[in-house]
């Protein structure tokens, strides 16, 4: 049976994202890989009217989660991937090397898939890259717009905010 989906997103996998969110959010940034059989992801999201974004590596500890709850929610979106991937061989079809999203709290979805190898670096240096490319740009354009900062930083997110000024 075929799941729905998006290009290579299922609704699955953005709702599992969504899912592990505990707070009011406006915008998702989402990357995964693929390769030999197993998925790994990482995402970052932006809180609802602020210039400030939260890294899913450290959500447990920046929002004081339970992390081993967390966590074991957060390895089903690496399961949905690798079902998407089964999927998709069933199907003769492709599976991506790494994709990533961006999701709007008004619905907005773009996908974008890279069918490359993936580059011969751990993820953290992966992530490292993506949060230059993608998340910085965004602090800087909430910022110069006059979005806040959020009252509820301190500790390690207060560390992370002023990385960032």
């Amino acid at each position: 049976m075929s799941m729905e989906r998006i290009g290579t997103v299922t609704p699955d996998m953005v709702d599992a994202v969504i899912r592990l969110i505990p707070e009011e959010w406006d915008l998702i940034m989402f990357y995964a890989q693929y390769e030999d059989g197993a998925a790994d992801h990482f995402f970052y999201y932006f809180r609802k009217g602020c210039a400030e974004f939260v890294p899913s590596m450290e959500m447990a500890y920046i929002l004081d989660l339970d992390h081993d709850e967390w966590s074991e929610q957060d390895r089903k979106i690496d399961l949905l991937i690798e079902q998407l991937a089964d999927e998709l061989q069933a199907d003769g079809e492709k599976m991506f090397s790494s994709l990533t999203f961006f999701l709007s709290d008004d619905d907005k979805l773009k996908v974008y898939n890279n069918y490359d190898p993936l580059p011969d670096r751990p993820l953290s240096k992966i992530e490292e890259s993506f949060a230059e490319e993608h998340v910085y740009p965004e602090i800087r354009a909430r910022q110069k717009s006059g979005v806040h900062q959020s009252t509820k930083s301190g500790g390690l997110f207060g560390k992370l905010r002023s990385l960032f000024r």
